[in-house]
Formats: structure tokens, sequence, C-alpha cells
């Protein structure tokens, strides 16, 4: 598949809206790929668009990983609550389930920063874009760095963005990643399913979508700002 024309691409995000229908889901308007691949037939450039894309089949599914931890307490029927997944077969499964959703939609979520933060470089600093990609280490620090430098951007903003950030690997993908794991104590232990700790993931998903839709308003929609060329 080689999307080479401004029709392919809007079939192409079509189809990934029914597709998103078909999962019970609904299309996000964030990071409009018509829009990107016009802006990259401009600057006769195509990585700000396969960017883009692989941004956007990202999103997509970090939703329905969303959206599958959510189908689990609503598959929790009133004669399962309280009882522990040793209790039951089907309870057993549902929390299966939860953890799954979850642990796949921690590690997805932190990877589409990188994906946000390589984005936006190649819309606004494409010229210090492998500044970005070389950088092993500290790419938070060295995305806010050259956001600093571009006068569209809202440092102040980023930087909240960032340590909210931070926060988000501290408490849940350093521990699942690097450590023996918190999850499992909310997911298989606690009696609940919609825990402090999972409604606070509900809150980075929202941080993530205020990001895109400020994105999208600012730089790509039909009278955002002009973009570095």
């Amino acid at each position: 598949m080689k999307l080479d024309t401004k029709e392919k691409v809007d079939q192409f995000e079509s189809m990934l809206g029914q597709y998103l229908r078909k999962k019970g889901d609904h299309p996000l308007p964030y990071i409009p790929l018509a829009r990107v691949f016009e802006i990259s037939q401009e600057r006769e450039s195509f990585r700000l668009f396969y960017a883009a894309l692989d941004l956007k089949i990202n999103l997509c599914y970090l939703g329905l990983d969303l959206k599958d931890y959510c189908k689990g307490p609503s598959r929790g029927l009133e004669e399962l609550k309280g009882m522990t997944p040793l209790d039951n077969e089907v309870a057993f499964e549902i929390r299966a389930d939860v953890h799954r959703a979850l642990s796949v939609y921690i590690f997805r979520y932190r990877a589409i920063w990188d994906k946000i933060f390589g984005f936006c470089i190649l819309l606004l600093a494409p010229e210090r874009y492998s500044e970005f990609r070389d950088k092993k280490k500290g790419r938070k620090k060295k995305f806010l760095e050259i956001m600093k430098a571009v006068p569209v951007s809202n440092p102040d903003e980023l930087s909240r963005v960032l340590d909210d950030l931070n926060v988000f690997e501290e408490r849940f993908r350093t521990p699942e990643a690097h450590d023996t794991g918190s999850l499992r104590k909310w997911t298989f232990i606690v009696g609940d399913f919609f825990t402090p700790e999972s409604m606070d993931l509900i809150f980075y998903w929202n941080m993530l979508i205020r990001t895109l839709d400020s994105i999208t308003k600012a730089y790509l929609s039909n009278n955002g700002l002009e973009t570095t060329p």
C-alpha cells in the first residue's frame, strides 16, 4: 500500500474510522492526515506525513486499549461484585482482561508521547529533528529545548505536560517496565474495578487529547498558524 495521493490518504483515514466504529469506538478528529499530507507536499518531504500516520494509528489503538479496560467492569455482573478472582472463573477472566488492557495501555501511552514530540519537531522545527531522534536519553528535555526556540510554542504549558508525564512514568510505566510491577495490585487484588489509579489513567488520556486538540487547532486547521517550511 502506497499513500501517495490525497485521495488515497482520505480513503485510508475513512477506513480507519470504519474500523474503529466496528470495534465500538469512534474516529478521532486529531492530526488530520489529509492536511498533514498537503503540508508534506508543499515541503516536498514526506517524513512529517509518515510520522503523523504512525501517530494516528497508535492513537486509535490506545483508545481501543482504554475501551477494552472499560469493558471489564461492564461485564461484572451484580453477583460477581465482591468476589476475588479465585472465587469464580468468570471473575478471574474479567480481572485478567482488565490487567491485559491496562498493561498494554501503559506502555503504548508512554510510547505515543515520543511520537507526538517527534511530530511536533518535524512540523515546527524540522531542521532540528535529528537532534531529537538521535537522543537516546533525555528526549523530553531535548524536546522542550527545541520547542522553546519556536516562537509559536507555549513553553510553560509544555513544561506542565512534561511534569505530568514524569509523574506517569514514576507511578505506572517504571514499576511495570523496570520493577516487580504494581498494576496487579489493583487489577487482581483490589475489589473495586475503578480504583484511584485506574481513574488517574483516564486523566492521562484526557491530557493527551487536550494536547492533540491544541496541536490540531493551532497548526493543522484551515485557519491555523503558518508552519515552518
